[in-house]
């Protein structure tokens, strides 16, 4: 049910919230046009929209953007970490 959907990612949002303030979280919301494209259920992704967005430190993005900031604030540290391919232990 709509309902049940609003409550489903409103209890996703809180574990990764908390797990998320010793470590970087990401909550991917599949927003495929048949769960979410009906009129009926979008009043339910709207409560958990508005719901996750009252919080401190959230930031609605898109993959796109978490890879681009990845590369431009982490990547160089990835990288020296890395081991080549067939020296992994």
């Amino acid at each position: 049910s709509p309902r049940r959907y609003a409550d489903i990612l409103k209890r996703q949002f809180d574990r990764l919230y908390r797990e998320g303030e010793t470590s970087g979280t990401v909550m991917c919301i599949p927003l495929h046009p048949y769960l979410i494209g009906q009129p009926y259920r979008l009043a339910a992704f709207e409560e958990a929209l508005s719901y996750i967005t009252r919080h401190e430190k959230v930031w609605l993005t898109t993959g796109r953007e978490i890879a681009q900031f990845f590369l431009n604030h982490h990547y160089d540290e990835f990288q020296a970490a890395s081991l080549p391919v067939g020296e992994a232990p």
